[in-house]
């Protein structure tokens, strides 16, 4: 997806997400959440209960869709229901000259899921290359690993992590 279409869509991701989060905080979903907690303490050994909200983009060529959002009203065991958090964090990428954005577990081409870019260099689903057709836009000094540290063209070393930046796959921009 395209930097500028991927910002339109957050826009909408950031609005759900609120409301949903305000929705919980006020108790309106007080009702969902009690049936949870007892549903889950009946099959307790089995699984757990989660009730999640998505916002999902859907390309017709691709056929697929690319999950921008996951919340979900979650439990396990005997613990209340809490809100839970299921999305990845996007990621600006050069792909063949083009700068697209997508959350940083699939690929910027195909949006099949890729994760750990910089350990698995291929994309499973197109075959796409990191280094190659595919390069992490560096446009910030945000370390693309942990997303806490900084990493820098003349310090490509992460100063929380220590990630090192492996200059084949990024485009500093």
């Amino acid at each position: 997806m395209h930097e500028k279409e991927f910002n339109k869509l957050n826009e909408l991701v950031e609005m759900v997400n609120d409301k949903i989060h305000k929705l919980y905080e006020d108790g309106e979903f007080l009702e969902i959440t009690k049936k949870i907690k007892k549903v889950n303490l009946a099959i307790e050994n089995v699984c757990n209960i989660t009730v999640d909200f998505q916002v999902n983009a859907f390309d017709s060529k691709k056929e697929k869709s690319l999950r921008v959002l996951t919340v979900a009203i979650c439990s396990a065991g005997e613990e209340n229901p809490y809100l839970a958090y299921g999305d990845a964090s996007p990621e600006k990428y050069l792909v063949d000259g083009n700068i697209r954005k997508v959350p940083h577990d699939v690929c910027p081409d195909c949006w099949g899921d890729w994760d750990f870019k910089f350990k698995n260099h291929q994309c499973p689903e197109c075959g796409i290359e990191m280094g190659k057709e595919v390069k992490v836009l560096l446009d910030t000094a945000t370390c693309p690993n942990c997303e806490k540290g900084n990493v820098y063209l003349n310090k490509p070393k992460c100063d929380k992590c220590g990630f090192e930046i492996d200059m084949s796959m990024v485009h500093w921009g």
